[in-house]
């Protein structure tokens, strides 16, 4: 039977002389054969190098090193992804809520820093409208007083008008009596104006009347 180890020779025939070059070759042949499979182990089970084979396609068959990583190693990657997908898948979702945690603490520090914001921007507001407040009270004080003063001094105006007044009905009726007192003064002078004519012309007639006695005494003497 042919064969990749002994090369294929005519067979001898029956009765026929075997010569010593025909069973030397056979020989040679059987020992190349035998010098193509690796060296035996000490112990005579087995081969110390390794023996190729091909891909093995029944259960009896032996495997190649390399089929034998590949089939391990795929069904050891299929047995620990099928393990460690829903660990990854809820790792996954843990570290997404993980994230949206964050993502609303994050927005919850945001709103507290703004409402820290606004509280203190509302206390500044509210102290600038107690300072307004008080400025308001402290100008409406004022203003009361202005008022008081304002109202003071119209009152003090209109004593003074009332005194003015006063004053100036004394004034129109002392200006009255001495208007009165002129026109006396001048109806006096004017009396005595006439006394004094009415005087003269008694002196003249008695001048006359004294210098017609003398002439007419002097007329009877």
């Amino acid at each position: 039977m042919p064969n990749n180890y002994v090369p294929t020779l005519t067979a001898l025939q029956a009765g026929e002389l075997a010569r010593a070059a025909d069973i030397n070759t056979r020989y040679d042949y059987v020992e190349s054969a035998f010098d193509k499979l690796p060296a035996p182990v000490a112990s005579g089970q087995g081969f110390s190098d390794p023996v190729p084979v091909g891909t093995p396609t029944a259960n009896e068959h032996a495997t190649t090193k390399l089929y034998a990583e590949t089939v391990i190693i795929a069904a050891a990657e299929a047995a620990a992804l099928a393990y460690i997908t829903p660990s990854t898948t809820a790792a996954a979702a843990s570290a997404a809520a993980a994230l949206t945690s964050q993502n609303a603490a994050a927005s919850s520090a945001t709103a507290a820093a703004t409402s820290a914001t606004n509280a203190a921007t509302s206390e500044a507001n509210a102290a600038t409208s107690e300072t307004n407040a008080g400025t308001s009270e402290t100008n409406a004080s004022a203003s009361e007083t202005a008022a008081a003063s304002s109202e003071s001094a119209s009152a003090t105006s209109a004593t003074n008008a009332a005194a003015s007044a006063t004053a100036a009905a004394t004034s129109a009726t002392a200006a009255a009596a001495s208007e009165s007192a002129a026109a006396t003064s001048e109806t006096n002078a004017a009396t005595s104006e006439t006394n004094a004519a009415t005087s003269e012309t008694n002196a003249g007639t008695r001048k006359t009347c004294a210098r017609t006695e003398r002439h007419q005494w002097n007329q009877c003497h």
